[in-house]
């Protein structure tokens, strides 16, 4: 799973550098950079994180949309819209498999955790009776065995405690990345499909809004 969560991160570096490139070769760098600097001023401070983001992910479409479009080279705006859908495509598709890896890995460790360790505490048992019996004889393997068994106890009990206390480090791994695609589902793309194929802006797709999409949320 990690290997894959590499592949998709070096995935999105090759697409962002694509990108890029276009906003190079258009001239339009500094506009982009200008569009994706954090927004700031009245209200803000007191925004909860869903609401700051959200207006951030407006502002940065809104900028980004009217630099895209000012390029007067169809062709090339034509390259650039679909540069940025496939990159904000892999990306969405990143925090779903981020999600689903992160539940598959909660699965795993909730059923470790359920199992009785007792691998660990028949060789804690086993390891004490031999330390007896090398030391004292028949007499040491008795009392190792006392010992043992004590230890075993602790040591699956040690076991079982490491293994509960993963399985709530990877639940709140799972809210996180559960946030975030919930989080990304609300924003929308920055650019639609019809878009993409002709060049042209679509004047409706502007009133799209991610503060909107919050604030739906907030009514159901």
């Amino acid at each position: 799973m990690e290997s894959d969560r590499l592949k998709r991160e070096e995935e999105l570096r090759r697409l962002g550098a694509e990108n890029s490139a276009l906003e190079d070769e258009a001239g339009i760098s500094a506009l982009i950079a200008e569009a994706r600097e954090p927004i700031s001023g009245w209200g803000m401070e007191e925004a909860s994180p869903d609401e700051y983001f959200a207006e951030t992910h407006d502002n940065t479409r809104k900028k980004t949309r009217d630099a895209y479009f000012s390029v007067q080279d169809v062709s090339l705006r034509k390259r650039l819209i679909a540069a940025d859908r496939r990159f904000d495509r892999a990306r969405k598709v990143g925090f779903e498999a981020d999600y689903l890896d992160a539940v598959k890995l909660l699965g795993i460790a909730e059923e470790r955790a359920n199992k009785k360790h007792w691998g660990r505490g028949a060789t804690a048992f086993l390891a004490s009776i031999g330390a007896g019996a090398f030391s004292y004889g028949a007499i040491g393997a008795v009392g190792g065995a006392i010992a043992g068994y004590f230890f075993a106890k602790w040591f699956m009990e040690e076991g079982a405690a490491a293994e509960k206390a993963n399985v709530v480090r990877l639940q709140g791994d799972v809210k996180m990345e559960d946030d975030l695609r919930k989080e990304v589902s609300m924003n929308p793309s920055y650019f639609t499909e019809s878009e993409e194929i002709t060049g042209e802006r679509d004047e409706a797709f502007d009133l799209e809004s991610a503060w909107g999409n919050y604030l739906r949320s907030k009514r159901q």
